[in-house]
């Protein structure tokens, strides 16, 4: 063989070696942006795990005031009169309720859970 030939083949090795390095590594960058364990796939699991702590934060105050509000209604008799009239409605007997006229922003829901004979009652006294 001549020095030429040699010559040729060695270029040709380099750039075959340079190219199949080249390669690789366009895979394994393409695999590690977006592949199973990606970074994308990191993104939206950092999202997802975000969302999640705030659902339980909320969850957890909610937890929080129930529990607050049981012991309330357990020590405090008096209490469950108080939740029946602002929930409920009700009233004992041989008393009246009067209600300003104009609707009031905690009327619609409190006028969800009345019954009929109850809004009756209520209109009679407007």
């Amino acid at each position: 063989m001549t020095k030429e030939r040699k010559n040729k083949k060695a270029i040709w090795k380099k750039r075959i070696f340079f190219s199949l390095t080249i390669f690789l590594v366009l895979v394994v960058f393409a695999a590690s942006f977006f592949g199973k364990r990606g970074w994308l796939e990191i993104r939206k699991t950092q999202k997802k795990k975000a969302a999640l702590l705030h659902q339980i934060k909320i969850m957890q105050e909610r937890r929080d005031k129930l529990i607050k509000e049981i012991e309330t209604l357990k020590n405090y008799p008096e209490a469950y009169e108080k939740e029946a009239r602002e929930k409920l409605w009700l009233m004992k007997p041989g008393e009246k309720v009067l209600v300003e006229e104009g609707p009031l922003p905690t009327q619609k829901k409190r006028e969800e859970g009345v019954s009929s004979n109850q809004k009756k009652n209520i209109k009679k006294y407007q």
